[in-house]
């Protein structure tokens, strides 16, 4: 049975919820997959029993303000640089880590030190996001982004995934749709589960971090949904962070609440559900996933100030834009790795 080593950036979770969904395709095809992480382990150990979850930093991220959005820029320039400065000495460490573990192909959603390793154990390697720390690090120094794009220039096969940076910098590039895990029940059975009425709406929020509390006001038939954001002034609220399946909070919702992130916009868009999303203009990934979205029609930018002036009631969720169900383009992407692979 052919390996793959599976690196999951720690730079946020929505990058471990879509490839926990790439990894579930490659592992019905028969395909063992040994995943490196180390920041959302316990989510990737739930929803991968058979795997190897192995934990081990894969590299450093941007670094939010404590409402869990915004970017803190000085912050993030000095832990990055750190990284980077003791780049080569990770990548032996890494090399001499996972030497014994004979992996057939590495595959990177978006770390760069993965690309290294691969390219000094003469393994081919894959990159796959929908964006490049490239693309979204600017603001470092020129010499440290030079690393970086020279890091991600030994990646045999980059696939690009839809909303978010241009990308270009790779030399081999195929785009491909949206990645989101795949519900395992039905609207009706999850709105039953949670005791959902049939005339009632559930509003979701998940703004994650560490967001000041959320003030806004609801109607009577409100059901509120928490997935790891403090909400106050509901009556009727469910807080489901533990949920280990996220998409399917989202697939019971009828309207969304969430960051610029790349995991439950992607799970919104898949499963037709309204959202509203808030984003930093100064955070790349962020600002070029909002200029996406308003290209595919979708204007649904909010404030977090906007947020604690709603009343969320029937009419508030009726006015809110309808979302056109978009593929899941999981199989298809697995299908590409797997035929590299072979190749």
């Amino acid at each position: 049975m052919k390996k793959i080593l599976y690196y999951v950036t720690d730079g946020g979770k929505g990058h471990a919820t879509r490839s926990i969904a790439i990894i579930r395709e490659l592992l019905n095809q028969n395909f063992e997959v040994v995943v490196r992480n180390s920041n959302s382990l316990e989510l990737l150990k739930r929803s991968l029993p058979t795997s190897s979850i192995i934990s081990g930093k894969t590299d450093v991220g941007i670094t939010l303000q404590s409402n869990g959005i915004f970017i803190d820029e000085e912050k993030s320039k000095t832990q990055i640089g750190k990284w980077i400065s003791e780049l080569d000495n990770y990548v032996k460490m890494e090399c001499e880590k996972i030497s014994s573990l004979k992996a057939n192909l590495v595959i990177s959603d978006i770390s760069i030190m993965p690309l290294l390793v691969a390219n000094k154990l003469n393994v081919n390697s894959i990159a796959v996001s929908n964006f490049s720390w490239y693309d979204v690090l600017k603001f470092l120094p020129s010499d440290q982004l030079s690393k970086i794009k020279l890091a991600y220039d030994f990646a045999d096969l980059a696939i690009q995934l839809p909303i978010g940076t241009d990308m270009e910098h790779f030399k081999n590039k195929k785009n491909l749709g949206l990645a989101a895990r795949f519900p395992t029940k039905t609207r009706e059975d999850l709105r039953k589960h949670f005791g959902v009425k049939d005339d009632e709406f559930v509003v979701t929020f998940a703004l994650g971090g560490e967001n000041p509390e959320i003030n806004c006001t609801f109607g009577k038939n409100i059901k509120v949904f928490s997935m790891d954001t403090k909400v106050s002034n509901s009556i009727n609220f469910t807080d489901c962070t533990q949920w280990t399946e996220g998409q399917e909070i989202v697939l019971a919702s009828d309207l969304v609440l969430c960051k610029a992130g790349y995991g439950f916009l992607s799970e919104c868009i898949t499963n037709g559900i309204k959202f509203r999303y808030v984003f930093d203009e100064n955070h790349m990934e962020q600002a070029s996933m909002s200029d996406d979205l308003k290209k595919l029609g979708i204007n649904g930018s909010i404030t977090l100030e906007e947020i604690n002036n709603s009343h969320f009631d029937t009419d508030f969720i009726r006015s809110q834009q309808e979302i056109k169900k978009q593929k899941n383009n999981v199989p298809s992407i697995a299908k590409l790795m797997l035929e590299f692979l072979k190749n």
